[in-house]
């Protein structure tokens, strides 16, 4: 064999030697295959990423359209014949008809009256009872009889008259309770508006036909429908308005006084302008939320004009005393509800220190206060319209 290097001429001499040539043949043909390779994955994404989705309606039967059929045809004009007909038939009638006239007779047949009264009156709405006509004081409420003076009972001994400068005795349990009975008072009466419904409120006797309580009580009721009633009173009393105060918001008087039209009060509460923070008092008055359970109430508009409500009765003592506007608050805890207004606030020794007029409630802190009206505002409301009462500003010993 021959050796290729062997066969290689040297180079001429001062020329230089001829570069030795190496051959790659399989490279730019796989280089070639991969680019196009990728320009066609690139230009089959393209496609896919921008061309428009291709969207193919596929046509289907059309709905059938259904016919009625000539016996519902036949049906519905039936019926609108039969229609027509009624409607001239009852244009006829209507036509014949007279105005309507509704003619009252020239009296009430009050033996009628007083039958359907018997046979529905377990039927009867409970303040139907009071939407009877009342002419006079005779027609609510038999004479006042001029009976024996009732005997002296514990709460009256414990007022009698005292020697001048010495304190008040305070009442035991049954004799303050005993007062209350007598000198507070239940108010009612209809509302002045088309339809009237009953009002109450409460009151207390400063005379032997004269009575206390709030305007806002009697202040929407009509004149000639107030009345009062109580337990210690035979039958429940007329009365009229003889003083009143002006309209006026927080801060301003609010007193009305009443007169019975006949009777005669069973006892007369006392006033006190003795009291301070602390002192122990009583609040009597009749709650609008327990008249409806309550069998005295019931009875009394019903008809039995000798019934009456009961009275409550709550204990606290006094927190504040504090001026508001024209008139002086005294803030209680002696817990007072709706009806209360125009009730008296006793102390222990049973005489009256506020007139219960309003609460103020507070929903976020779940709480309320007490309020009544001083003595003192009272007193001056009384005065300006020549009216007295018994006054009695000694210390309450042990109350």
């Amino acid at each position: 064999m021959t050796d290729a290097a062997s066969d290689a001429k040297p180079a001429p001499e001062g020329q230089a030697a001829p570069s030795e040539t190496r051959r790659w043949p399989g490279v730019w043909p796989w280089a070639i295959v991969t680019g196009a390779l990728a320009l066609l994955v690139a230009t089959l994404i393209a496609m896919l990423v921008l061309r428009e989705p291709e969207i193919v309606e596929v046509a289907g039967p059309a709905p059938p359209q259904l016919e009625p059929t000539p016996e519902v045809i036949a049906r519905a004009e039936a019926l609108r014949r039969e229609i027509s007909v009624k409607e001239d038939a009852l244009r006829r009638q209507l036509a014949n008809l007279d105005p309507p006239q509704c003619i009252a007779p020239e009296a009430p047949d009050s033996d009628l009256l007083d039958g359907i009264r018997e046979r529905e009156a377990p039927n009867l709405r409970r303040w139907q009872g009071l939407l009877q006509p009342v002419v006079g004081p005779s027609d609510f409420m038999p004479p006042a009889e001029d009976g024996p003076i009732p005997e002296a009972t514990a709460a009256d001994e414990a007022v009698a008259p005292r020697a001048p400068g010495a304190p008040a005795a305070a009442l035991d349990t049954a004799a303050l309770r005993d007062l209350l009975e007598r000198t507070s008072i239940f108010v009612f009466g209809l509302t002045q508006e088309a339809r009237p419904s009953i009002s109450s409120g409460s009151a207390f006797f400063i005379s032997d036909t004269l009575l206390v309580t709030n305007r806002h009580v009697v202040a929407d009721l009509r004149p000639d429908k107030i009345y009062v009633a109580g337990s210690a009173l035979r039958t429940a009393t007329q009365a009229e308005t003889v003083a009143i105060s002006p309209p006026g918001g927080p801060g301003t008087e609010d007193f009305a006084v009443l007169r019975l039209v006949g009777g005669k009060a069973p006892a007369v509460a006392r006033m006190s302008r003795q009291v301070d923070k602390l002192t122990p008092v009583v609040a009597a008055g009749y709650p609008g939320m327990s008249l409806l359970s309550d069998s005295g109430f019931q009875d009394l508009i019903r008809g039995d004009l000798t019934a009456a409500p009961d009275l409550n009765m709550n204990r606290g003592e006094v927190r504040s005393i504090r001026q508001l506007g024209a008139i002086t608050q005294v803030v209680h805890t002696a817990d007072v509800l709706k009806g209360y207004s125009g009730g008296p606030l006793f102390d222990g020794c049973g005489r009256v220190v506020g007139v219960n007029t309003f609460i103020q409630v507070n929903r976020e802190q779940a709480a309320k206060l007490n309020n009544a009206l001083a003595m003192a505002d009272l007193l001056a409301f009384l005065a300006r319209n020549g009216l007295q009462a018994d006054i009695d500003d000694a210390p309450c010993e042990g109350g």
